[in-house]
Order: structure tokens, then sequence, then C-alpha cells
């Protein structure tokens, strides 16, 4: 018996194995593409199709990003653009506005627009009045329902819209690839107005809070600023600002009992041991001495004087002046007379 060869084996092998041939790519017989049958061409009738959210834009003159959709949904007019805005006041607090998917986004404020609708083939000036500032729509939104409270009329058909009051047509819009209807208008921004005359370094010292002229040239210098710096006026607000009363005249006493300051204190919320609910205190603003009483009313203030003034005479000091805050427990007839 004969054993096959290794070499016999793999040369069998080598023979039976099949050839492997690269299919060649299909092309489309209508258009002559490769990457697609004949039945899937959009040539032969069928459209291309749209990906994702894709808009496609047929308002002339307007981009994609501004453009405003009729809406019959949307209870008001909205967008997310901030910068449209020339009268902005800012809600109370943030109200909510349910989308298709009913979740809710935040709108924080309304104001006005400036827009330019096209009437005719010209553009003409209007302003869109309470416009919700809503920063996470996608669009802008023309709230029709707003519109028709307004006394206009809505028409739409195939191909487009109309806004009509008293049959004479104000705004139209085009059909999207989308049934959305897109209008025939555009947002006139707000204008910055520059001066461009050169400012007086008196103007720049008040808003920079009035500081030292010649620091202000230097912030002017700094930032190449075009200012006056030879001005010259005199800034009133810093006269009157930095004025000063004159001080009051400091007298020093020279003797015990010249001059005697009285305060009156009360009511307190605890009452002492013997009742009171107020005190008195007589100072002698010489030798800093101090003398207080208790007292349970106000009225007892002549009685608690006249018992000082008779302390001091047996001391050998008479009382010349009397100094008090023109409290009425003190400034009274009871008193003068003591």
């Amino acid at each position: 018996m004969k054993l096959p060869s290794k070499s016999t084996d793999s040369t069998a092998l080598v023979a039976t194995r099949k050839k492997v041939f690269k299919k060649p790519e299909r092309k489309c017989y209508v258009c002559r593409k490769p990457g697609h049958l004949a039945k899937d061409c959009w040539k032969k009738g069928s459209k291309p199709k749209v990906e994702g959210d894709a808009f496609v834009c047929t308002v002339e003159g307007v981009p994609e990003s501004e453009v405003w959709i009729a809406d019959s949904g949307a209870s008001a007019h909205m967008t997310k653009h901030k910068n449209y805005f020339v009268y902005f006041p800012k809600f109370v607090s943030p109200k909510p506005v349910y989308v298709g998917n009913s979740d809710a986004i935040m709108a924080y404020g309304h104001g006005t627009v400036n827009i330019e609708i096209k009437v005719n083939s010209k553009w003409e000036k209007h302003h869109l009045t309470e416009v919700w500032y809503v920063p996470d729509i996608s669009r802008n939104l023309f709230s029709i329902s707003q519109t028709l409270k307004r006394g206009f009329k809505f028409q739409a058909s195939k191909d487009e819209c109309s806004l009509l009051r008293d049959d004479r047509v104000c705004l139209k819009g085009v059909r999207t690839v989308h049934g959305l209807y897109a209008l025939e208008m555009r947002v006139l921004y707000p204008k910055v107005c520059v001066a461009s005359a050169d400012q007086s370094l008196q103007l720049w010292h008040e808003r920079l809070c009035h500081q030292n002229k010649a620091h202000v040239k230097d912030i002017l210098r700094k930032y190449q600023i075009k200012g006056d710096a030879k001005d010259s006026q005199i800034c009133d607000g810093c006269c009157y600002g930095k004025q000063g009363r004159r001080p009051l005249e400091t007298r020093k006493q020279r003797a015990p009992g010249e001059l005697i300051n009285i305060d009156v204190c009360g009511p307190m919320q605890q009452q002492s041991l013997g009742g009171a609910k107020y005190y008195v205190c007589f100072k002698d603003d010489f030798t800093k001495y101090c003398r207080v009483f208790f007292m349970q009313s106000k009225n007892e203030v002549s009685k608690c004087l006249e018992t000082f003034l008779n302390e001091a005479k047996n001391t050998g000091h008479m009382i010349k002046e009397v100094l008090s805050d023109g409290g009425g427990e003190v400034i009274n007839s009871t008193v003068k007379s003591s």
C-alpha cells in the first residue's frame, strides 16, 4: 500500500479552491450614477430624501435663521434672538411655553420688534408687539391667533398664505417643503448711535465718579479716548460735596458746676427692685462726676433736679448752666421754676 505524499495533498487543495471574483458595482441606467438602482432614482420621478430637520427657505433676502413661520397654535409671537428687541421688559417670573411634545420651555420677557413686510415687491416698515423671548425655541414663530384677535383674516392655499385686513393683503407667506408657511418679513435690528464728537473732560470726570481730573486725563490717554484735555470747567458737584460746616466752638470748663449735662432714659423692659422704669443722669462737664436718680415716671425729673441742685449747693458749688437734649420732661414750667 502506497501512502500519499504531503506535496500531493497540498497540490490537490490548491486545485480544488474556488477563485473569488469582485462583483462590479451596479449603476443606475437612468442617471448612470453608481450606488442606487433605477427604481430609487430621483430623476425618474421620486424626489431626493430630506434628512434630519433641514429647513428650506424660499423667502428672498431673508437668512434662514431669521425667517418667521406662521403658527396657528402659538399663543404669542416668539423668538430666541434677544438682539431683535427695541423694548424688552422682563417677566417677574419666567413663563412656561409648551411645545409639540408637551415639554415646557421658558419665556423670560416680551417686547417690541421692528420689522419690514414685503408688499407688492416693496419693503414696508412696521413693528411687532408682544413678542416673547424664548431662548430654547428653534424658529421664529408668528402667532396667527394673536393676529386674528386684532381683526385680521388668515387665508392659506397649497402654495402660499395671506393675512388680510379690509380685503387688503397685508402680509404673504410661501409654503416650504415641510408644509410650513414662511412669511415675507424681516427684522430691522436696533441701531446703536455712536457720537463722533470729542467729549469734554468734565463729562468724563462725572462718568468716572468725580475723580481728580489729572487721573481722568491719564485714563483717557491710556485707553486712547478722544477728549478735550484743555477743559478748565469747575465742577459744581465737587465744590458742594467737599464743603464742610465750621466746627462748633469747644469750650473747656474751669470749675465744677459750670456746666451740667442732663439725660433721661426709659422706660425699661424690667423694673428695678424699687419699681422704677426710668432714670435721670446728671454729669458735671469739668469733673465728669455723675449722679443717677431712679424714677417711676418722667414727671419726677423736677424733683431729682431740685435734689441735685441742693446737693451741689451743700458742697459749695453753684450750678451755672444745664445742658439737655431738649426733651419735654426737662424743658417744662416745673423744671424752670425749680
